[in-house]
């Protein structure tokens, strides 16, 4: 399988933050949501398609602490040599090429759930 997850730096301690104004976990696990639907998108678009199985086994996975999208599994056990290739054939890194634009996505989203929560707490 290949996976991609996008990294923020200072995010654990600005979600307990959240939870000390107020913001439930469903908040975080919306927004959340939210990333993982753009990386989606985004992976889709990126995926190289012969047959479109791999773009069709896309899916993502979120929490209230990360969002993750994955490819491959029982129908396209070759989603890995795709991405990251053989010892013969170059890979795509289709799926690390999402990062720039995700990870813009993810720090515009969780900047919404904190402007968010400062209006909903009467903070701003």
């Amino acid at each position: 399988m290949a996976s991609a997850g996008v990294r923020i730096t200072g995010l654990k301690p600005t979600l307990r933050s959240l939870k000390k104004f107020g913001t439930s976990i469903e908040d975080a696990k919306g927004a959340f949501d939210d990333i993982a639907r753009i990386g989606i998108t985004l992976a889709r678009a990126r995926t190289p398609v012969r047959t479109g199985r791999l773009v069709e086994t896309t899916r993502g996975q979120a929490d209230s602490h990360r969002a993750r999208v994955i490819q491959g599994g029982f129908r396209a056990a070759y989603a890995s040599y795709v991405n990251y290739g053989t010892r013969k054939r170059r890979g795509t890194r289709h799926m690390n090429s999402i990062d720039p634009q995700w990870s813009a996505a993810a720090i515009d989203r969780l900047q919404n759930l904190v402007a968010d929560s400062a209006v909903k707490n009467g903070l701003s």
